[in-house]
């Protein structure tokens, strides 16, 4: 008897870990202890990455810090849609943090512990690969709209990438990638691991 309940409690712990595992892929909604939620963009089957649920128009740094170089924070003024490591952005993020006063930086930090301005390369994959390059219609869009959320918005959305002293990465909606001012606003989404 005590065998087939073994079993049973196996099956069951297992089969559910399984059920857990496949309800978290891309366009899935995540949420966190602290009750924060997001879409997921990109999941290795265990971990991923979510974006907010809204968006916001910031600089990314006041003038006061406009012309600087952020100390810990290479520059490189392009970004590529993949996903070499998880939270690339988040230390990007706390180098801004640490070094400037940025408005979107701190937008994105409001959402909680563990949310962050995503770096430009994977701010590029949420647009190129996960979203497809359809801003509206893009699966990511959708799933936001369908949870609630607003859905990516045509325009720029800033990165935590560093081009140079006066210039941070920028991608718009058809996941083009290009440079700006970095006391100009433009969108922010937060972004979390899990």
């Amino acid at each position: 008897m005590r065998k087939v309940i073994f079993v049973l409690v196996s099956f069951i712990l297992c089969f559910g870990t399984m059920m857990a595992q496949e309800s978290i892929g891309v366009g899935y909604v995540y949420t966190f202890d602290d009750g924060s939620r997001g879409v997921i963009f990109y999941t290795d089957g265990e971990h991923g990455l979510v974006v907010s649920m809204t968006d916001t128009k910031a600089q990314w740094c006041t003038r006061k810090y406009a012309k600087i170089d952020i100390f810990d924070l290479p520059n490189n003024c392009e970004a590529k849609p993949k996903i070499s490591q998880l939270e690339e952005g988040a230390a990007y993020s706390k180098a801004i943090h640490d070094f400037a006063y940025s408005p979107a930086v701190q937008w994105c930090y409001s959402h909680g512990a563990g949310w962050y301005l995503p770096s430009g390369n994977e701010l590029s994959y949420l647009f190129n690969i996960a979203n497809r390059q359809k801003i509206h219609s893009g699966s990511i869009s959708k799933a936001l709209r369908r949870n609630g959320g607003k859905a990516l918005q045509k325009g720029w959305y800033w990165s935590s990438s560093e081009c140079d002293r006066k210039n941070a990465v920028n991608i718009d909606e058809d996941g083009d990638v290009a440079t700006e001012l970095k006391k100009l606003k433009n969108l922010v989404r937060a972004v979390r691991a899990f």
